[in-house]
């Protein structure tokens, strides 16, 4: 049943393509570029006193 289902979707994929192997559906939306910032890493150290609380060891 499972290699039904791929031929099936095999099928499906080759009618969707022209006769030339190219794509039917073109897509219409727009392409916009994006300018992605780099990343600022800030590293934050706890102090003992902190990481002890968090932890319930200065109880």
């Amino acid at each position: 049943m499972l290699a039904e289902k791929f031929f099936l979707l095999l099928e499906t994929l080759r009618s969707h393509t022209e006769t030339d192997g190219s794509q039917r559906v073109v897509s219409t939306s727009p392409h916009i570029p994006l300018q992605i910032p780099e990343a600022q890493v800030i590293l934050v150290y706890p102090s003992r006193a902190d990481t002890g609380r968090r932890h319930g060891l200065n109880s």
